[in-house]
């Protein structure tokens, strides 16, 4: 048992005292002992208090009878923490409650003057619990003795169908893109085989899905990977090794540089030239136009001065072959060094060989640089070039400032994006509802998940298997 001080015990054994006894309440984070930390300091008073040069501010808690005793009994008794203004709520939830923090209990007497007398009256306990009440603003704690007894063994508990990390937390790690776009002419429309949000504004794909993994895509393009998304690892040199998927090369000159690289490009992935003193090098594509009475759209994009997109109706690409139009109508040539140009031509149906077969084919001056994105070619009566992008998963996103569809919505990839629309799974998400809307709301689209039931399936919608809490190998875990 503890034995008090002289003063302290007569001031205790006074039927009346003019002073009064407070306690002061000090939670150490991350530990009283570790350094540097941070303390939340109390006192039950109607005024802030200083003590040993610490302040403790004034605040309105409960706290249980510490009692000691000879059986071997471990304390436990709890703390209520008046939170009326709601100060603490945030610091709590983005600290786990202050759980498994060390907790200082101290009894001071303080005089009429001000004068505070320590009773050396002070427990040391742990925060084993932390419960929020939201009928008055209270958290209370559960103080107490930690001991090994108490905690589970072992530390991890596997279930294969369960995730066991908090969603977002240090071991989920699943952080949601900061990407979102908001417009007032957004509207929701049912259909048979799948839903759709209109954007009458445009701009999804640009805005918001194109951070996403995927492809630009144009269905009536002829050209094979005009975009190069599709593209072999890493970068090539000289003429040994992969070509971009639907590209051959031509010319034998092994000091031309030819690489794929992700940089200074219009879409993501662009081509490389560099001529290294050979004019007949580079990557040309085989065409067949189909038959009919239209005429055909050919453009590229191309940045850099030696930059040489060239339509051709042999495979005799050294420039050299007469061809069926003029010369200088088949060349085009990017005219900066540092800004992106889109070199374009209409070819009549009348320059059309009889056997419908063109080449296209990208190369460069001597000692210079070209780069190339977005090699298109469709007939004139089709649509614009790369309006299209087709995601490689399903992907959530979460509307927001409607009346009837806020929530959590599937884009499903089986249909490609455009700048004014995104097809959402029937089903919808959780078998949640979708209902038809008009546009007039400011809604907002925010890519992401915000929950998750903790199953494997949702961890895999969001990309985060290799992270996944349940056990991975009993049946129905990762790799069972």
């Amino acid at each position: 048992m503890r034995t008090l001080p002289n003063t302290i015990t007569t001031q205790k054994n006074k039927i009346s005292t003019p002073g009064s006894w407070l306690v002061c309440i000090d939670i150490a984070y991350p530990s009283l002992t570790a350094s540097p930390h941070t303390h939340y300091r109390f006192v039950n008073n109607i005024e802030d208090v200083v003590l040993d040069g610490n302040t403790y501010a004034k605040w309105a808690f409960g706290l249980g009878q510490v009692k000691e005793s000879i059986k071997g009994e471990l304390p436990r008794i709890t703390l209520s923490l008046y939170d009326v203004n709601l100060t603490m709520k945030t610091t709590l939830q983005n600290n786990d409650g202050w759980s498994g923090r060390e907790v200082s209990v101290r009894r001071v007497y303080v005089a009429l003057d001000g004068t505070i007398t320590d009773t050396d009256i002070i427990h040391y306990f742990t925060i084993l619990s932390t419960v929020w009440n939201d009928s008055d603003n209270t958290v209370n704690f559960t103080i107490g003795v930690s001991t090994p007894l108490s905690r589970r063994f072992p530390r991890n508990r596997y279930v294969s169908t369960i995730c066991r990390h908090r969603f977002k937390g240090g071991f989920c790690r699943y952080t949601a893109p900061d990407v979102s776009i908001t417009s007032d002419l957004i509207e929701f429309i049912t259909g048979s085989s799948y839903n759709t949000i209109w954007d009458g504004g445009g701009g999804l794909i640009t805005n918001l899905f194109r951070s996403l993994p995927g492809e630009w895509i144009e269905p009536t393009n002829l050209i094979t990977n005009g975009d190069f998304e599709i593209v072999p690892t890493g970068a090539t040199r000289g003429w040994v090794g992969n070509n971009p998927t639907g590209w051959s090369t031509f010319g034998t000159n092994n000091t031309t540089v030819r690489q794929m690289i992700r940089t200074n490009s219009v879409r993501n992935i662009v081509y490389h030239y560099e001529g290294k003193g050979d004019k007949a090098a580079g990557i040309y594509q085989r065409i067949t136009v189909p038959t009919g009475a239209f005429d055909f759209y050919v453009s590229c994009w191309a940045r850099g001065i030696g930059s040489i997109f060239y339509i051709s109706t042999s495979d005799n690409l050294n420039k050299s072959t007469s061809q069926v139009w003029k010369p200088r109508d088949y060349i085009r040539r990017g005219n900066s060094s540092t800004s992106w140009v889109k070199l374009d031509y209409t070819i009549p149906r009348s320059y059309i060989p009889a056997n419908n077969i063109l080449y296209i084919s990208l190369s460069g001056d001597s000692d210079r640089e070209g780069y190339f994105d977005d090699v298109s070619m469709y007939s004139v009566d089709d649509v614009a070039p790369f309006t299209r992008y087709s995601l490689n998963r399903d992907t959530g996103f979460v509307v927001s400032g409607s009346d009837s569809n806020d929530g959590l919505f599937i884009a499903d990839s089986y249909h490609a994006l455009s700048e004014n629309y995104v097809r959402v799974s029937l089903e919808g998400y959780k078998g949640r509802s979708f209902i038809a809307e008009p546009a007039g709301n400011n809604v907002t689209l925010s890519l992401g998940f915000t929950d998750c039931d903790h199953s494997l399936e949702d961890c895999r919608q969001r990309d985060n298997s290799h992270r996944y809490g349940g056990s991975p190998g009993v049946a129905g875990g990762l790799y069972g």
